[in-house]
């Protein structure tokens, strides 16, 4: 669903056209693997450089909580040749052969021809790319970090495997809990919403559901009305329940925030298992949240995450449901492939030496 993501549109150089690839080393040909730097200092993955005796492929892998967005490579057989400009004759990523952009990849590769560079030529690589860095909310390092919902979208699994516990009197949600397992990050207990009043689900069983997040396109039938999700993501981020009505109407329910959410996404409504509420209450909660209509979380905010359950075809089968978590927030930085400054003078750009070793 997410794991896998077209590439964009990509630089092409010459009758050279850039393509993604699945590398096959022979234990016979060379490889070389530095370390992928970003802002100085911060590992952000691998290059790997390797041949197949008609190529050099050259492979940035993203570390955890890394992804790539941009990757620039050069490969020349004289230091001299790789790209540079300016006073201080910096490397320029833009003017290499090889460049792209990607749709938040965790690794790519580019397939370059050896051509005359034979047995024992000494090559000189430099791999440049854009990444981006996970952060949790509060970190100290992560001034200018912003949200990036693409980004979320793609570190989401495909599914995961939930079970929950229904309603009761008093309690701070629809779903007091609902416990996630199998879901890499999405792990552990969480308070939840039902959006799908028109299926059922039982308490205290396990499904496999897929994964989505709230402000993706869905697909069709998910969620009656899922262009107001983005309004029961501002009404779920402002914790009402046990809070007081600003319109003199009492203090806030799970009820009256889940009525809210049905009235704003579901053609349908319900009674069922909500406990206590107020008409007037949840009137005043929608009218709130239609007020925040384009919503989008910040950092240190929460983010909904949407579970449905689903059978060994894909077909959804019992209710969907929604839990909010904290949104991750992401910084950008330059990186490079560990090796010598281009230039002590100049910015930090850096290249480094691939010796070509082909099999007899």
């Amino acid at each position: 669903m997410r794991k896998t993501l077209p590439l964009l549109a990509l630089g092409v150089v010459g009758v050279l056209t850039i393509v993604a690839i699945s590398m096959s080393m022979a234990a016979t040909y060379n490889s070389k693997t530095v370390d992928l730097i970003a802002g100085k200092t911060m590992d952000a993955g691998e290059v790997i450089v390797t041949n197949d005796g008609s190529n050099i492929y050259v492979k940035f892998t993203a570390g955890e909580d890394w992804y790539i967005t941009e990757t620039h490579v050069h490969v020349a057989d004289d230091v001299s040749k790789l790209p540079s400009a300016g006073k201080t004759k910096n490397l320029v990523p833009g003017q290499f052969d090889y460049k792209g952009e990607h749709d938040y990849l965790t690794e790519y590769t580019y397939k370059i021809p050896l051509g005359s560079w034979g047995n024992g030529k000494t090559l000189y690589v430099a791999a440049h790319a854009v990444v981006g860095h996970l952060y949790d909310c509060g970190d100290d390092d992560c001034d200018g970090c912003v949200v990036n919902l693409e980004a979320f979208e793609v570190s989401l699994p495909d599914t995961a495997t939930i079970k929950l516990v229904y309603p009761y009197s008093g309690a701070p949600s629809y779903f007091p809990k609902i416990t996630v397992t199998d879901g890499d990050g999405l792990d552990g207990d969480h308070e939840g919403w039902c959006v799908d009043i028109g299926r059922t689900i039982n308490q205290n069983t396990q499904y496999n559901a897929k994964v989505y997040n709230s402000y993706e396109t869905l697909p069709s039938g998910l969620v009656d009305y899922p262009e107001n999700l983005d309004m029961v993501n501002w009404l779920l981020n402002q914790d009402f329940v046990g809070k007081t009505s600003p319109g003199g109407y009492g203090t806030y329910t799970y009820g009256d925030v889940q009525r809210a959410i049905w009235t704003l996404i579901d053609i349908s409504q319900s009674t069922a298992s909500i406990g206590t509420y107020s008409a007037e209450r949840v009137s005043e909660l929608v009218d709130l949240a239609e007020d925040e209509d384009g919503f989008e979380p910040g950092c240190c905010e929460k983010i909904g995450v949407i579970f449905a359950p689903v059978d060994s075809d894909g077909k959804v089968t019992n209710q969907v449901v929604l839990v909010m978590v904290d949104v991750p927030c992401y910084g950008e930085e330059t990186a490079w492939g560990k090796g010598t400054r281009y230039n002590n003078k100049g910015n930090w750009a850096m290249y480094f030496d691939y010796k070509v070793i082909i099999a007899d």
